[in-house]
């Protein structure tokens, strides 16, 4: 009976033990170790994660960690004004580029330009970062010359017509011309109606009169308005007046003599009155050209005497 007794505590450490040993796995399996990617492994030699690795090893063209600009494109894609930022590169290698909005790049004066890889200055691996893009060019407003200026693929989109362009127009009374400036075709330059909605009516007078203060014959009873000329004095005097001398009648003077001058051109005569004879309306071939009201308005003659039957 004494040698049970001794027994029965050896018997319970065993027992313990055993229940200690099936508690390592469900099922009453034993502990297990994995070397599986994301744990630790018995082989000392293996690293765990991506320790040992950096940016610095990524080939030509993959994109940054932080995923801004796609690399390879030469391309501003998040808008900072810098092309290809932060992408790797091999030194010394260039590339197209386009520092504006990548929709516009290559569309009329959005040229593209380039760029050149710039060495790092960790000589441990041989790659290099994006220089600055060179030569590219860049939208603007439209302005109506021709050209794309905002690169949006369409020359002069909201404009009427290119800058300086000139063409025949008509009004309810005639013909004309009109210009473009900022896009806009001006109003065209031909005879307008007046008040009463009526056009005028307009004809051109041939002019030959011998003489150097002399008057041409005057307009038409139906036009008895002068609005307009263009006279050649053929005298070597610098100067030349026209001046009205009653209705529908022009006197032209050169110089201060009244001599055996010729003056020639012509007269334009209108039913409605114009605006006031000037160098705009009636050019004089003088480099000192007068326009008066009445002949005496003219300068002072020196010696010989005018057409008395229009000087006044």
């Amino acid at each position: 009976m004494k040698h049970l007794l001794a027994l029965v505590p050896l018997m319970l450490a065993l027992a313990a033990c055993s229940a200690a040993g099936d508690q390592g796995a469900p099922g009453g399996e034993g502990p297990s170790t994995t070397t599986s990617k994301g744990n630790k492994s018995d082989d000392p030699n293996e690293s765990s994660g991506s320790a040992g690795h950096s940016n610095d090893s990524l080939p030509v063209g993959d994109a940054p960690a932080s995923g801004a600009d796609a690399c390879g494109d030469g391309l501003d894609d998040d808008g900072n004004d810098k092309v290809d930022d932060g992408c790797p590169c091999v030194p010394g290698k260039t590339q197209p580029c386009f520092a504006g909005n990548p929709k516009l790049a290559g569309v009329g004066p959005c040229v593209k330009g380039t760029q050149q890889c710039i060495a790092s200055q960790n000589k441990e691996f041989n790659t290099g970062t994006w220089g600055d893009c060179k030569g590219s060019g860049s939208a603007s407003q439209e302005s109506c010359n021709g050209v794309d200026d905002d690169c949006n693929g369409v020359v002069d989109d909201g404009c009427e017509c290119h800058d300086g362009q000139v063409q025949d127009c008509t009004t309810a009374c005639g013909s004309g011309t009109q210009s473009c400036a900022g896009g806009k075709w001006s109003d065209c330059d031909g005879p307008q109606p007046n008040q009463n909605g009526n056009c005028a009516v307009v004809i051109t007078q041939n002019l030959s009169v011998n003489g150097d203060c002399v008057c041409a014959p005057p307009c038409p009873a139906e036009t008895p308005y002068v609005i307009g000329c263009n006279i050649l004095m053929d005298g070597g005097n610098a100067n030349g007046c026209v001046a009205l001398a009653g209705p529908g009648r022009l006197y032209f003077q050169e110089g201060v003599h009244c001599f055996d001058g010729y003056v020639s051109g012509t007269v334009t005569c209108s039913s409605e009155p114009g605006e006031p004879l000037s160098a705009a309306n009636c050019p004089i071939n003088k480099p000192n050209p007068i326009y008066a009201q009445q002949p005496s308005g003219c300068p002072e003659i020196a010696t010989g005497q005018p057409d008395w039957s229009c000087y006044f």
